[in-house]
C-alpha cells in the first residue's frame, strides 16, 4: 500500500523506559533498587503504564494518516472529501431471472416489480428490479433481480438454484436464474477504501484523467478490486472510426434496398463509407475500462453497473465514449522440481513451498497486464532449505496485455531430491 515506514511520534522502548525510571528512583531515594523491594515494584508498574501510554500516543498519531488509519478513523479522513470519500456500503447479489408460463396467453402478462423467487436451500430471496412483460404469444421473459439482503453470502448460486416462486403468479410454469448469482459484497474493506481515498482528488477533474476513471469505476461496486483504463492510440482510433463508418454505411445501404427494393449496383459499404463518413455521427475519442473483482472476471451485471456510473456526463468529458469491458484470462500453470537440503524438515518445506506458490499465483491473478515472469516464480520458491528450483512450467515468460489477466489453473511443486548441505 505504501513504501513509507510509519512515522515515529514518540520513542518507545520498554527496557529503556524501565532503565530511565530506575535511574530516576535511585537518584531521588539515594539508594540502589533491588528487584524484591517495594519501590522496585512501584517503578515497574509506572514503567509499564508509561510504555502503554506511549504506544497509545504512537497509535493515535498513525490513525491520523490515510496509510495507517483503520475503521471509523479512516472514515473520518474520508469525510474531508464529502460524498467522494464515503465508504461503499454492502451490496446485494444480482442475477437474471427467467419467468416461463405454462401456456401461451392471448394478452400480455405483467411480472410486477419486486416479484420474489427463493433459493432452493431457502436461505435467500431475490426480487425483480424492473417490471417485466411476457408479450402475447410468448412464454418467457428475462428480468434483472437482486437479493433482498446485502452481503456476499448470496453469491454463487448456480443457474437454476434460485427457483422457488415466493409470490403467487397464475399460469407460471417456472422461475429460475439463468446465470450464477454474483456481485454481492460486504462493506468496502479498509484497504480498498484507502485506495479509493488516494484517488479521490482525481475525481474532481472534468478532463477524464486515467485515475479519475479508476476512482469512479471503483465506486460502482465494492467487489471491484482492480481497474485498467486505456485510451487507444491515434491509429487505433482512426481504425475504429473507419469500422463504425463502414457499419453505418452498410446500415444505410441495407435500408435503401429495404425501402426501394432492387440492388445498388456497385455500391458497397467499403466504397461508400468515405463519402458518408463526414455525415455520420461517430465519436472519435473513446476510453476502454477493464475491471476485475474479488472473485476474478466481472459478471455482466458488474460491467453494466460500471458502465452506468461512467456514462454520467458529470464524470466523463462530453466527447469521450466510455466502453467498459471484462478482461480475458491468460491461463498458465506452475510446475517445479525442487532440490532440498537433507537436513530440513521436508514436510514443513513442502507446505511452505505450496504456500509461496499459491501466494504469488494469487498476486498475479489479481492483476491485469502483468507478465508472468519465470525468474519471479523461481525467486518466490527459493526458500530457506531449498538448494535449487527447476521450473518446468511455464516454459517461457508469458506476456499479458493490458486487457488480459493471469489465470492460474494448476500448481504442482515437488521435492524431487535432496542434497547434503556440506557439499
Amino acid at each position: 500500500m505504501t513504501t513509507l515506514a510509519p512515522p515515529v511520534f514518540v520513542e518507545n522502548n520498554a527496557a529503556e523506559n524501565e532503565a530511565a525510571l530506575k535511574s530516576l528512583f535511585e537518584q531521588v531515594l539515594g539508594k540502589i533498587l533491588y528487584p524484591a523491594q517495594s519501590e522496585s515494584l512501584l517503578m515497574y508498574a509506572i514503567a509499564y503504564l508509561q510504555t502503554i501510554t506511549k504506544s497509545q500516543i504512537q497509535y493515535t498519531g498513525e490513525q491520523t494518516l490515510v496509510n495507517y488509519a483503520t475503521g471509523a478513523n479512516l472514515d473520518q479522513i474520508g469525510e474531508f472529501w464529502g460524498s467522494l470519500g464515503t465508504r461503499l456500503e454492502a451490496s446485494k447479489a444480482l442475477c437474471t431471472l427467467r419467468f416461463t408460463l405454462a401456456s401461451i396467453e392471448v394478452s400480455d402478462r405483467i411480472i410486477p416489480l419486486g416479484t420474489r423467487v427463493r433459493t432452493s436451500d431457502r436461505k435467500f430471496v431475490f426480487a425483480t428490479t424492473a417490471i417485466a412483460t411476457i408479450t402475447a404469444g410468448n412464454l418467457t421473459v428475462d428480468v434483472a433481480a437482486e437479493a433482498t439482503v446485502a452481503g456476499k453470502d448470496a453469491n454463487g448460486y448456480a443457474a437454476g438454484e434460485v427457483r422457488e416462486p415466493f409470490d403467487l403468479l397464475s399460469n407460471l410454469a417456472s422461475a429460475e436464474n439463468v446465470r450464477a448469482t454474483n456481485s454481492g459484497a460486504d462493506a468496502e474493506t479498509d484497504d480498498a477504501y484507502r485506495t479509493r481515498l488516494k484517488l479521490a482528488p482525481t475525481a474532481l477533474s472534468v478532463a477524464g484523467s486515467r485515475d479519475a476513471y479508476r476512482y469512479w469505476a471503483l465506486t460502482a461496486d465494492p467487489t471491484i478490486t482492480a481497474v485498467n483504463v486505456r485510451s487507444p492510440s491515434p491509429s487505433e482510433q482512426v481504425a475504429s472510426l473507419d469500422t463504425k463508418a463502414t457499419e453505418a454505411a452498410q446500415a444505410i445501404l441495407d435500408e435503401v434496398v429495404n425501402i426501394y427494393g432492387g440492388t445498388l449496383g456497385t455500391a458497397t459499404a467499403a466504397n461508400a463509407k468515405d463519402t458518408l463518413k463526414p455525415y455520420i455521427s461517430v465519436r472519435y475519442f473513446y476510453v476502454e475500462v477493464y475491471v476485475l473483482t474479488s472473485t476474478g472476471l466481472p459478471s455482466a451485471e458488474i460491467v453494466q453497473k460500471v458502465q452506468n456510473v461512467l456514462d454520467a456526463n458529470t464524470i466523463r468529458p462530453l466527447n469521450d465514449e466510455v466502453i467498459v469491458k471484462s478482461p480475458t484470462n491468460v491461463d498458465y500453470t506452475v510446475s517445479a522440481q525442487i532440490t532440498a537440503y537433507n537436513n530440513v524438515d521436508l514436510a514443513t518445506l513442502q507446505a511452505n513451498l505450496d504456500n509461496a506458490a499459491n501466494e504469488i499465483a494469487a498476486e498475479l491473478d489479481a492483476s491485469m497486464g502483468r507478465d508472468i515472469v519465470r525468474s519471479q516464480l523461481i525467486s518466490a520458491l527459493q526458500l530457506n532449505g531449498v538448494y535449487n528450483v527447476v521450473l518446468n512450467s511455464p516454459a517461457n515468460d508469458i506476456e499479458v496485455n493490458y486487457d488480459q489477466k493471469p489465470n492460474n489453473i494448476a500448481i504442482a511443486i515437488t521435492i524431487s531430491k535432496t542434497i547434503d548441505q556440506s557439499n
